[in-house]
């Protein structure tokens, strides 16, 4: 585990426990084989009633995860920014790696036979990461909105989904929607927080596509007041400044709550179970996986005999 030190702390009394309880939950993580943000890592410290849920503590938690770090008290790893990742081309150092690799991203589209493709859209870039595996296990699609989607992305996707409609394929987001003839019902299975912007998120979304012609579901999966009531995350206050407010606040009162605050691992349950409910033909669904697997199994034979074939 990367504890390094490039820099001298010396943490007492209440840091020093913090510090503590922070890898402790980190760990927790780990073993489910999750990584935190700070901010989710500030959520699991409130729900734990280890500080309370106030922007100050947040700010005093940012510095000494910062300090913490840079001092091997905290796993640079278990900690991860998700708005920043590097992005490049794929290398190899023999063709042979590329048939291997080849042989594992091997996919089919499992949602050929059913009646709804859906696709998840999730308001916060930061929880990508938490929804990434979920999605691919499942053949889903998925895209961060950062808050409201613009015009732009919304048209973008109103023609990808008429393509899913008439069983056409989309001349764009290509292979998003292969070339099947099959005529589909597009679903958005939604989330974002429960506050007076995140809430008419959903709604925003449903009249964007409403205005490009085109009816479909568009769920609401997260965050939920049965899944407040259920799960307990921290809440925190509509702010007065949102001209969405007031009428939040005649709804459901002054509270609101974040999405990172839920345990990501409840995130994710909430997602598969989303997912699972679009399969409408399960026989089908598991006849496409295990045909993906058998032809995975004819690449990695090729890969097997590469320097056979051609030593």
């Amino acid at each position: 585990m990367p504890y390094i030190e490039y820099e001298e702390y010396n943490p007492h009394g209440d840091t020093e426990r913090l510090l503590t309880r922070c890898q402790s939950i980190l760990d927790e993580y780990k073993d489910d084989g999750l990584n935190l943000t700070v901010r989710q890592l500030f959520y699991q410290l409130v729900s734990r009633d280890v500080i309370p849920n106030q922007q100050s503590e947040y700010n005093r938690l940012q510095r000494i995860v910062k300090k913490g770090r840079r001092a091997g008290y905290l796993d640079w790893e278990m900690i991860v920014d998700r708005g920043r990742s590097l992005r490049q081309r794929q290398r190899w150092s023999e063709p042979q790696e590329i048939i291997e690799a080849s042989a594992q991203s091997y996919h089919l589209d499992l949602w050929q036979d059913q009646e709804y493709r859906p696709e998840v859209w999730i308001e916060k870039d930061a929880l990508t990461g938490v929804i990434e595996s979920t999605c691919r296990s499942w053949d889903v699609p998925f895209i961060s909105t950062r808050g409201y989607v613009s015009d732009s992305a919304a048209w973008r996707a109103a023609q990808r989904f008429r393509g899913v409609i008439d069983g056409e394929k989309s001349e764009r987001d290509a292979p998003a929607i292969p070339e099947n003839g099959v005529e589909q019902i597009p679903v958005v299975l939604h989330l974002s927080d429960h506050d007076p912007s995140g809430v008419d998120m959903t709604r925003d979304l449903e009249e964007k596509f409403e205005m490009f012609g085109l009816r479909f579901p568009v769920e609401r999966i997260a965050l939920t007041m049965p899944q407040i009531r259920e799960y307990d995350p921290p809440p925190n206050y509509a702010k007065a400044s949102d001209s969405r407010a007031e009428g939040y606040v005649q709804q459901y009162g002054t509270e609101c709550w974040e999405l990172d605050a839920l345990n990501p691992g409840t995130i994710q349950t909430v997602v598969e179970s989303a997912i699972q409910e679009q399969v409408t033909d399960h026989s089908a669904f598991s006849a496409r996986k295990e045909q993906r697997e058998q032809e995975r199994s004819r690449l990695e034979e090729v890969s097997e005999r590469w320097p056979e074939l051609f030593s």
